[in-house]
């Protein structure tokens, strides 16, 4: 008797299993993904999502997001830096990365946020966002809600948040091909331009890392030029050792 009731569990639990694997196919049958990858070579990218939605693509950035959007919220993933012009039709809009969430209806908004860095900027061109950060074990640790012209910097590392106003011309810039920054960190600067031209750039010493510039520069001139912009007072001896630049304080 107790080995009928075990074979009967038996076909019971592999009806279950049968059962669990054909839901789970067909999720993951409904749930097909795109994915938008460039490389420093390449241009800006437009790219426009199934609600209509537009996303200009940085260079060496990732974009994932499903062929269509079904249910309550629209979800979108982003390894780079992104500039999202959100449609409005009711439901939810999710940008989500490595240690943060945007949540939106409809707006305009930068997203700088390479897994490789340790930091990531969000800016607020129009409309309104709730920023969430969240803490090591994956809870929720700042709720920030963005107005236009607002800019929130992240540590990824410590979690430091900060809040600050900004031009949205300088952001809005590089989909032109022009960089823009004000009172930026020469190793922020140097991030960007690893990314645009495939190159590493080793800067010395930690109080030149942190020393702000303000300037532009445009994606059609040479890197060779660039640092010889970046070097305007002299301040650095550097050299190029094949895609290496190393930046030296005299």
């Amino acid at each position: 008797k107790l080995n009928r009731w075990q074979a009967v569990a038996a076909i019971f639990a592999g009806l279950l299993i049968i059962g669990a694997s054909l839901f789970y196919g067909r999720m993951k049958q409904n749930s097909v993904w795109v994915e938008v990858r460039t490389t420093s070579s390449d241009q800006v990218q437009l790219v426009q999502l199934p609600d209509g939605s537009t996303v200009q693509l940085n260079v060496s950035s990732f974009l994932k997001y499903p062929k269509r959007f079904t249910g309550k919220k629209r979800q979108v993933y982003l390894d780079g830096e992104a500039i999202f012009d959100v449609k409005n039709d009711g439901r939810s809009f999710e940008v989500q990365s490595d240690k943060q969430q945007i949540v939106v209806l409809g707006t305009q908004f930068n997203v700088m946020d390479y897994s490789e860095d340790s930091y990531v900027i969000t800016t607020l061109i129009k409309g309104k966002i709730e920023l969430q950060t969240f803490d090591a074990s994956n809870k929720i640790k700042n709720r920030i809600v963005l107005n236009p012209r607002q800019q929130v910097f992240m540590d990824k590392n410590t979690g430091y948040v900060a809040l600050s106003e900004v031009n949205p011309e300088n952001i809005l810039s590089w989909t032109t091909g022009i960089y823009s920054f004000e009172d930026m960190p020469l190793e922020q600067i140097t991030d960007r331009l690893e990314k645009k031209y495939g190159v590493t750039i080793i800067i010395s010493d930690e109080k030149s890392r942190k020393e702000k510039y303000t300037g532009k520069f445009s994606s059609s001139q040479t890197i060779e030029e660039i640092i010889q912009i970046i070097n305007f007072k002299g301040q650095f001896e550097y050299y190029f050792r094949n895609d290496t630049i190393v930046l030296q304080r005299k």
